[in-house]
């Protein structure tokens, strides 16, 4: 990767939340502040990294009438998406993205790196595979969702021109991460990242196995 000419367009990191997620039945009161206190871990890391990007943000897909207390005094800006949650959980998501990075002041060669929120950044090595002919970059789903044939939905990277494209072409009911393999497989300049001992720089313990992982973790454990 040093002999890459590394692109000089503008960096964005985005930072998924869906705090009193619904879609695996009702959060108790404790949960969700075990949640609340996994996404405070997310943003504090993310901050070590602000150096590294143009711009941080905060996108909150449920919350729609109020503003979150905690997310606002995150020292991230926190967007509150306007798009609405009819669909599966990762297709929403894949929805508020959109919401958000449509605005002008990202260009369509700028460089965007997804994180979902409860997820812990340890490093910004993702940007490293940008030179100026790539437009996405993400992992094979092993080791988390145990699936070759997807992308690890919690980190990946891409212009905004490759994801309007991605946007366009959609089926809402579709799988989220099986969808970015898919069309990253179908598009030149792009990379998937195929060893499973590649690490791209977050860590996790939101997830196991028979688990369900919206359910709270606060980062007692590491799985990838």
């Amino acid at each position: 990767m040093n002999d890459m000419k590394l692109s000089s367009n503008k960096k964005h990191l985005i930072i998924t939340t869906a705090l009193n997620i619904t879609d695996f039945g009702t959060l108790s009161s404790d949960d969700l502040a075990v949640r609340l206190a996994d996404y405070e871990s997310c943003f504090f890391h993310c901050l070590k990294f602000k150096d590294d990007f143009d711009t941080m943000t905060i996108i909150e897909g449920i919350e729609k009438n109020k503003k979150i207390k905690e997310f606002e005094e995150s020292g991230i800006p926190v967007y509150y998406s306007k798009m609405d949650n009819n669909r599966n959980k990762g297709m929403n998501e894949f929805h508020h993205i959109w919401d958000f990075i449509k605005q002008d002041f990202i260009a369509e060669e700028d460089i965007i790196i997804k994180l979902t929120g409860r997820y812990i950044m340890t490093n910004t090595s993702i940007l490293s595979y940008f030179d100026d002919n790539i437009d996405f970059v993400g992992k094979i789903g092993v080791g988390l969702y145990i699936d070759t044939n997807s992308i690890l939905g919690c980190l990946y990277g891409f212009r905004k021109k490759y994801y309007r494209k991605m946007y366009d072409s959609i089926i809402n009911n579709t799988h989220y991460e099986a969808m970015l393999f898919n069309v990253a497989k179908a598009n030149p300049n792009t990379i998937i990242i195929n060893d499973v001992n590649t690490k791209i720089g977050f860590i996790t313990s939101i997830w196991s196995p028979g688990g369900s992982f919206p359910k709270p973790a606060n980062f007692l454990k590491v799985y990838l």
